[in-house]
């Protein structure tokens, strides 16, 4: 479990960097923006779901702080040229934790089904 929060971490730094870029790179755009926002936190909270698997309040917890954390960067991109913070962008992170966080779950239900 471990490795998944060290994980959570670096990738949570990376989107941080990039999120507050002017301009981020073409490499990192999958060419349309809220898709961007989807998949990058739902990658959050396969990490954050597998990184606490062993208490749900703690879970929980990550991933409401993984939603307050999309928050902070909108309200942050208010700052840098080129960016802005939108409500839509916060709705697709939102979507995104959602999704991650169902698929981590039905993954490791999956694990424990007997053969």
């Amino acid at each position: 479990m471990r490795l998944w929060r060290w994980t959570l971490l670096l990738l949570a730094v990376l989107i941080t960097v990039l999120a507050l870029l002017p301009v981020p790179p073409r490499q990192a755009d999958l060419g349309w923006d809220k898709l961007n926002h989807v998949l990058a936190f739902a990658a959050l909270a396969v990490c954050a779901v597998l990184g606490w698997r062993e208490s749900r309040a703690a879970r929980l917890a990550v991933l409401l702080a993984l939603l307050a954390f999309g928050g902070a960067i909108e309200l942050m991109q208010l700052q840098v040229p080129n960016r802005s913070g939108e409500w839509t962008d916060l709705g697709a992170d939102a979507i995104g934790i959602g999704l991650g966080a169902l698929l981590a779950l039905l993954w490791l239900r999956r694990r424990k089904e007997p053969s």
